[in-house]
């Protein structure tokens, strides 16, 4: 699967299947040859392979999903941020649109995490949230 659509699901996805969404985002990565095996197990902690393990690429043959629509849905931050802490450590998403969800200030610091770790991220929607002027700018801008 390349693309993945989930957007403006009835009556909404919610952050129930965010652990699920995770485990899928963060599994779309590539380790280097010389360490074990892909850790799927991912629950929004530091897993057990090193940082230094994740290693992206801009193959345009590098497996995974490359654009994820979950806009439009329940998400809040709670949420969101799961998603995001995934979103940091995926080597193969390039589109992420959570448009018009109920996302807060409360998932900005996973969201700025994600924006600065994950290489392969162009395009990102976060349109028609919950977010403060206060919150973008403290978090975001300012950071």
């Amino acid at each position: 699967i390349r693309h993945l659509d989930l957007a403006t699901q009835r009556p909404g996805l919610s952050d129930k299947c965010a652990p699920g969404l995770a485990k899928l985002i963060a599994s779309s990565v590539r380790k280097r040859a010389n360490t074990s095996a892909l850790s799927t197990d991912y629950d929004g902690e530091e897993d057990e392979a090193e940082r230094d393990d994740w290693v992206h690429d801009d193959d345009e043959d590098r497996p995974g999903i490359r654009s994820l629509s979950l806009a439009g849905n329940n998400f809040t931050g709670a949420g969101a941020t799961r998603i995001f802490n995934a979103v940091a450590r995926n080597t193969s998403l390039d589109t992420l649109d959570l448009g018009r969800n109920a996302l807060g200030d409360g998932c900005l610091a996973a969201l700025e995490t994600a924006i600065r770790a994950n290489s392969t991220l162009k395009q990102l929607a976060v349109n028609h949230n919950a977010f403060t002027d206060k919150g973008v700018k403290d978090t975001l801008i300012d950071a």
